[in-house]
């Protein structure tokens, strides 16, 4: 059907920060950027993947010379550059745009709206207009990340080992569906109105233009970065010098531990977890970021020993 090219850039690093007789610290770090490209496609382009109420058009838009894991969706006027060429697109003669324009203002959100209208059930966001008078959809997000990082360190003291691993993602975008749901249910945080200046205090109507009938939109694309805790763990070991007085000798080592994963997760993601993936429309669940109503990921502890004869 078409061919991808990928460009691949890894890296790792392994370093003995510090060793002594009884103690040692080695660290690994592994980093890599992986972007995809649509080099040749032999059927017209199309979208595929999860599509919110779009029907059958999906939040990822394929096309020769495309970067491969692109979000795409409608935009909301946030300038009144934008609004002008909006009017224009809808037909109001150019000599009549700037008279128009007046009966416009950008709202405390950073959009653009009828002027007179802030704070009112009249209140609403537009639609950025194609030249063919039609809404526009175009490139809202891209859910590839800057990088991905991996930071594991080993520390070692006497029988003691504490092992602790970092995971770090920096940059690719997530389409967080279940906070636009949220807002068509009047559920959503940000319509929560208690302790906001009156200059920023909004209707139910206007989120709901926001909401958008679910529509594909810009305003619930959100950065995906995260560094998280991906695990500690902690073991002690008895060598056989320990053991020699059980069981006759035949102990040869004993190790024991406990394992924590998931344990922690740093991000400005406002959904549960930012490490959210889709294989709706069989899709690509490493590069379709798209967050409908799924669990995070489990904090797990585990426990370990280990014999040996």
């Amino acid at each position: 059907m078409g061919t991808l090219s990928s460009d691949v850039l890894e890296a790792s690093l392994g370093i003995n920060v510090f060793k002594t007789e009884n103690f040692s610290w080695n660290m690994n770090i592994t980093m890599d950027k992986i972007t995809q490209t649509v080099t040749k496609l032999n059927v017209a382009p199309f979208t595929y993947g999860s599509a919110g109420n779009d029907g059958d058009a999906g939040s990822f838009f394929i096309e020769e010379g495309s970067i491969f894991g692109m979000i795409y969706g409608i935009q909301f006027v946030e300038t009144l550059d934008q609004m002008a060429l909006n009017l224009k697109y809808s037909g109001v003669a150019d000599a009549d745009i700037a008279a128009e324009l007046d009966n416009y203002v950008v709202n405390s959100d950073g959009y653009v709206i009828e002027k007179g209208t802030e704070g009112t059930k009249y209140e609403a966001v537009t639609s950025v207009l194609g030249d063919d008078g039609n809404v526009e959809k175009s490139q809202i997000g891209d859910a590839n990340p800057d990088f991905r990082m991996g930071i594991s360190n080993t520390f070692t003291y006497k029988g003691f080992s504490l092992y602790a691993l970092l995971d770090w993602k920096q940059g690719g975008d997530v389409y967080n569906l279940t906070n636009q749901w949220m807002y068509r249910d009047y559920r959503a945080a940000a319509m929560d109105q208690f302790g906001k200046e009156e200059y920023q205090k909004k209707t139910t109507d206007y989120y709901q233009s926001l909401y958008a009938v679910a529509s594909m939109n810009k305003h619930f694309v959100e950065d995906g970065t995260y560094l998280k805790v991906r695990e500690i763990s902690l073991y002690y070991q008895l060598g056989a010098d320990k053991l020699s007085g059980f069981l006759g000798g035949a102990l040869k080592g004993v190790k024991v531990g406990v394992i924590g994963r998931n344990l922690f997760t740093f991000t400005n993601y406002s959904g549960f977890d930012p490490e959210v993936g889709s294989t709706e429309g069989d899709g690509d669940a490493t590069i379709q970021a798209w967050d409908e109503f799924a669990y995070p990921n489990f904090r797990t502890f585990s426990g370990s020993i280990e014999i040996k004869f």
